[in-house]
This record gives structure tokens, sequence and C-alpha cells, in this order.
């Protein structure tokens, strides 16, 4: 809901109590508000926010953040002449949160707007908007101008750092599920009490095997370089990887990696990113995404599959025999693509000429018109024959694939399948767009951008209602 105060009422007013008396009553007449966000690192993303009018936040907004659509939406309402207006953004627009206000302008006699441009880079800009013009309208039927304000801000990377809430030790706590083991709590908690640091820079926790037989020991190694790399491009303050990125991260994050690691028997897991301000989804950039590429020795890379050299080294995860399978599916997928938008095609020639023998019979030749019905039937078995040929070839790629795919990688999928704090699952294998509902998840076959960016890691997103769907 990008506009929870769509209704524009012309006025503010009471009625008089006292019968028989006037008073004067004066109208606050209000203006609309239009707020627009230019994203440069992905124009599409869905931007969480809440509203505050004169230093109170919207009633609308009362149980969660509301999200924008930056690529065609607007954030849009009405205020009183004098009234601040200002904005709760990201992670901090949660209700839970609410302490850094961004992107404040006071409302005057008319409507206001303000764009908000992503700056990529190191930038001092703050978040208070610049007047940049004043339109004044022509005159209506009544002599009526309008006077329109116009403000640009910017969004830096340091912005994005302040509107990404830091999780205190005891949120951390409010936050661990109750049915959390006291060992991996215990762990988790030391993303946020500054228990590490550079001299100590791994978690380690020892926890009880699945069996009961015995413990195993299982280490988070948060790769600095490639945890920091998006952070450091683009944020101009001192920032520090274990007092100010890893405390950003939602703490069902940190507890869901470790128990799914304990189930599967997992002792090491690599982490690449966790919090970051310009790449990827809403969901890092809200401490609600971790990617880990590696498990114990199983590396999460699968970028063979369609012939491409590995950016990074990789274990073989796509055999020959796998490259050759997909490509028979591939071939089978264009087939039946292509029979069926033959079939169209002549559905789309038996409807004109159906149109035409009711609006002039006497020009459809019966001849055609025979060959076409027979072509349709052609066409129609053409179609089954390229489904089942299509069939048949994604259960040979399927069975080949999960044939060489690591057994730590299954289980460690399945566990983090079925863990309530977890809404979705990217990896080289599978994509899960919601782990919440009752569809599979689909094999990754690195056709679109989401798909070719999770090549070589595996993504969880942390469920976290108030602040994303």
């Amino acid at each position: 809901m990008a506009n929870p105060q769509n209704t524009k009422p012309a006025a503010n007013a009471t009625t008089n109590a006292t019968p028989g008396t006037c008073v004067d009553a004066k109208c606050a007449q209000k203006h609309k508000v239009t707020y627009r966000f230019v994203i440069t690192s992905k124009p599409d993303l869905n931007m969480p926010y809440a509203v505050a009018i004169g230093g109170a936040v919207d009633p609308a907004f009362k149980d969660r953040a509301f999200g924008v659509a930056c690529k065609n939406g607007k954030i849009e309402f009405y205020a009183e002449s004098g009234k601040e207006v200002k904005l709760y953004l990201n992670s901090d627009a949660s209700p839970d949160f609410r302490k850094e206000p961004v992107y404040a302008v006071r409302v005057g006699n008319g409507p206001l707007k303000v764009t908000i441009t992503e700056k990529r880079g190191e930038h001092a800009d703050k978040d208070a908007p610049t007047l940049k013009e004043t339109r004044i309208s022509e005159p209506d039927k009544n002599g009526t101008t309008v006077t329109t304000q116009y403000y640009t801000a910017s969004l830096t990377g340091d912005i994005w750092l302040k509107v990404t809430h830091k999780y205190s030790i005891d949120e951390a706590k409010a936050r661990i599920p109750p049915t959390t083991g006291a060992e991996i709590k215990a762990a988790v908690l030391k993303f946020y009490d500054g228990s590490l640091s550079d001299a100590s820079p791994t978690l380690s926790v020892t926890v009880p095997k699945p069996s009961g037989n015995g413990t195993q020991t299982i280490v988070i190694d948060p790769n600095k370089s490639e945890s920091m790399s998006n952070v450091n491009a683009n944020i101009q303050a001192a920032i520090d990887l274990y007092k100010d990125v890893l405390p950003r991260v939602h703490p069902e994050g940190f507890v869901a990696l470790l128990e799914a690691a304990q189930d599967a028997g997992i002792e090491t897991l690599k982490l690449t990113s966790t919090w970051r301000p310009m790449i990827g989804s809403i969901a890092h950039r809200a401490g609600l995404g971790l990617d880990v590429n590696y498990l114990d020795n199983a590396q999460l890379n699968r970028e063979e599959l369609r012939g491409k050299k590995p950016t990074k080294s990789a274990d073989d995860n796509v055999s020959d025999e796998e490259k050759r399978l997909f490509a028979e599916k591939e071939k089978a997928d264009k087939e039946l693509q292509t029979a069926t938008e033959s079939k169209d095609a002549l559905e789309k020639q038996q409807a004109e000429l159906k149109g035409l023998k009711k609006t002039n019979p006497g020009k459809v030749d019966p001849l055609k018109e025979a060959a076409l019905a027979k072509a349709l039937e052609e066409a129609t078995e053409n179609i089954k024959k390229a489904q089942d040929a299509k069939n048949s070839a994604s259960a040979a790629w399927n069975k080949e694939r999960d044939k060489n795919e690591p057994e730590k990688v299954k289980g460690y999928r399945a566990s983090l399948s079925k863990c309530k704090s977890v809404s979705q699952i990217f990896d080289p294998w599978f994509m899960d767009a919601n782990t919440q509902d009752q569809i599979a998840a689909k094999p990754n076959e690195q056709r679109d951008p989401n798909e070719k960016l999770h090549a070589h890691h595996l993504h969880i997103t942390v469920r976290e209602p108030k602040i994303r769907k």
C-alpha cells in the first residue's frame, strides 16, 4: 500500500457544541506530498517505508512498514501547510525501531514533490532535501493557480547505513526463537556483543549431534574481503565488519544458518555477504539476506552449466554428462516453444476465417478451410510429441544433476526449507522464492538475472513481515 492517505480532505473543522451560538472554525488546507526514488544500483528495488507527519507516524503504519516499488511507484499522502513530513526507510521503517527519520521537509502552500536519487561511490551528501524549483500552474477557470515545490535529495551508502538498524545485544536476545538451543543462542549473541574482531574473526560453537550421540563443532567464517567489498566501495564513514556490518543482520538469520548446519552435520560455513547497501534486492540492504559459498569442502558453484568459465575456482558440480543432457533439455524446450507458437498462429488464422464466414461467407475457400483444420490437428500432435520429449529430457537432466549434488548441500537446503525464520532460499541447484508455501523449489537453470546471480552461492532471506512481505 503506497498511499495510506489518498483521500484528499479540503479542510479540517470542528462543530460548535453550544446551540444558538457561532464560532470561527479554522480550516487547515492539506496538500499532496510525493516522494519518488531513483535507485541506480537496482531500479526495481522495493523500499520499506513509513510516513511521519508533524512528528507522529501515520496510524496506517502502526503494525508494519509498507513497500514502494521504486521503478514506477511513489509514496503519496496529504499533509497540512506548515507540517513537517519525513520518512523512515529500510529496516528502520519497522515499528520496532523508527529511530532515524530522513528526508524531512516542511509543507508549504501547495503540492510538494521530492525525488531521491541513489548515488554509488563514497559521498558526504546529507539526507536533507534541497529545493530546486517552484512552479506555478496556469490559472484555472476560477483564476486559481497552484504552486508546486520540487525538491531533490541523495541516497548514499552512508544514508543506507543510517537507515539499516543495528541490533543491540538485548534486541538480539529478544529475536532469537525460544526453541533455539542454548549453545547456538550463545554463539549468535557473539555477533552483537563485540566478541568478534580481526584478532578473533571466526565464530565457533560446539553443539549436540542430531542423533544425540556426541557433539560437533561448527565454525562460521565471515570472509572479510568479500563481505566488505560493496560496503567499502560505497560508504565514506569508517566502518568495521564486526562492529557495524554483522550486527545489522537479523539474528534469526544466524540462528537459521547454525541450526541447519547442526542438522546436516556441517562443520564449516563460509559467509560471503551479509548486510550491504548497494547491490541486489532489499533483503541484503535490510539485513535480511545472508550468502554462503562453502559448506565444509563443498563449493556452491555451478556456473559451468551453461559453458561459462567459473568466476572463481569451482568444484566439479556439473559433470560432462549433465552438460550434454542439459543441452538436450534446452533443445527440447525450444522445440516445444516452436510447436506452440506454430499452433497459436494456425489458431489465429482459423479465428480470422471463422470471422470471415460470418461477414462474407462467399470469400471463404473450403479447401483452405479443410487444410487449415488438418494443419491444426498436426500441430496439436506435434505439441504432444514435443511435450513428451521435453518431459523425458528434463527427467534425465534432473536425475544426473541430483546424482552429483553433494549430500551435505541437499541436507542443508532441506533443513533451511523447514525453518520458520526463512522465507527464501536461492542456490546454484534450486530457487525457492517462498519457502513458506506449498510450491516446490524450481531448478536453477541460470536463465534470468536472479538465477545467474545465485549460480555460485546459497542465499537465504530472513522472514520479517514487519519490514517486507
